[in-house]
């Protein structure tokens, strides 16, 4: 007699909402009619390996899973006369050649937005074995960046930076404000986020652990290093195990006089 399981006269009940998602479907919840519906997405049309360079286009662009594990072979330019939108989905995982990166905003509008989630991280790494801190060049948001269109959530960012940070804001007049929670920074170089001139993180940012940092040939080691104007509400967080346990705050980046209401918070260093 062949052996098994069998479940007779009786029911089996699992939560719907864990085996869909499990298996890639939606789950949403009709409280009018009490019905669950599941929809699945089968839409994905994309081989895994796709391949990037060059400038999003117009009307910009979402990567996500579907054509994972993507590959960055130049410089990505998020910016166009329509203030293109580059939208990173959770669990989409990048893997940059050496000195390639994502630069918003530098010679025209563009907005980058990262939706990792708990379970589904975004992932952004090297595209080598053996990877070293600064292999790639990192994400850097510039001063044409789209107001509100600057966020990072539950994202691992690992062996960038090198003469800047992994994340690295700029601007000089108008004013950048970056939104990074639940982010972890591991074994890049120089900086895991650096905040120059006018730029800072938001009162939104939380959770972030920046471990690993080295020293690169340009200086820093530092988990962060920001103008005097970035110190304004850093957030708590893991910042320990890089090679300057400190938030170094660089005069060479902007004035040290802090103009506006600025709170320095005691942080886990």
């Amino acid at each position: 007699m062949a052996k098994g399981i069998v479940i007779n006269k009786a029911l089996l009940y699992v939560p719907l909402r864990f085996v869909s998602e499990a298996l890639g479907a939606d789950v949403d919840f009709d409280s009018t009619t009490n019905t669950a519906i599941v929809t699945t997405d089968d839409s994905c049309n994309l081989p895994g390996g796709q391949v990037h360079s060059g400038t999003v286009k117009p009307g910009g662009e979402t990567w996500g899973v579907c054509g994972s594990p993507h590959f960055v072979k130049d410089d990505i330019y998020v910016e166009g006369k329509d203030s293109p939108n580059l939208v990173i989905e959770a669990g989409a995982v990048f893997r940059f050649e050496n000195g390639a990166g994502i630069l918003v905003g530098l010679n025209a509008p563009g907005g980058l937005v990262i939706e990792g989630t708990e379970n589904n991280p975004s992932i952004f790494t090297a595209d080598t074995a053996g990877a070293q801190p600064g292999f790639w060049k990192g994400i850097h948001y510039y001063e044409q960046t789209v107001k509100g269109r600057a966020s990072i959530d539950f994202a691992h960012i690992e062996y960038a930076g090198g003469s800047t940070g992994a994340v690295t804001v700029t601007a000089g007049t108008s004013l950048v404000e970056l939104t990074v929670r639940d982010t972890q920074f591991k074994n890049n170089a120089y900086a895991g986020i650096q905040l120059t001139e006018n730029t800072r993180l938001s009162l939104q940012s939380k959770n972030l652990t920046i471990t690993g940092t080295r020293t690169s040939p340009d200086g820093g080691g530092a988990p962060i290093i920001t103008a005097a104007y970035g110190t304004n509400n850093l957030p708590d967080g893991n910042y320990k195990d890089n090679d300057l346990n400190v938030v170094l705050i660089a005069a060479a980046m902007s004035s040290t006089t802090v103009k506006t209401n600025t709170t320095w918070n005691k942080l886990s260093i």
